[in-house]
């Protein structure tokens, strides 16, 4: 039962929504981004990691680093959870 429960708690997590534009453009202005670092920070929160980020925005895995510090300053944030956390709740106040 306890594993059918993990199971069931493990797919909702996986299937959240990515942040809304609104979201976004809410989380870019509170922490002064630029458009490549809130880019960035929508990519990672729609389950994307930094090398497919780096792919995606066609630029190299250095700057997705250089955008991953950037954003981790200005949002105080430690981790990749945290940034998704700071997006994700964006996304609810948005709606």
């Amino acid at each position: 039962m306890k594993s059918q429960q993990r199971q069931l708690i493990a797919q909702s997590l996986l299937q959240h929504e990515p942040p809304s534009f609104a979201a976004l453009a809410q989380v870019q202005e509170v922490f002064s981004l630029t458009g490549s670092e809130i880019r960035f920070v929508g990519l990672l929160a729609s389950g994307y990691t930094i090398e497919e980020c780096a792919t995606i925005m066609r630029v190299t895995i250095d700057s997705a680093r250089t955008y991953s510090k950037h954003v981790y300053g200005k949002t105080g944030a430690h981790t990749q959870a945290q940034l998704v956390c700071i997006a994700m709740r964006a996304q609810l106040s948005a709606a």
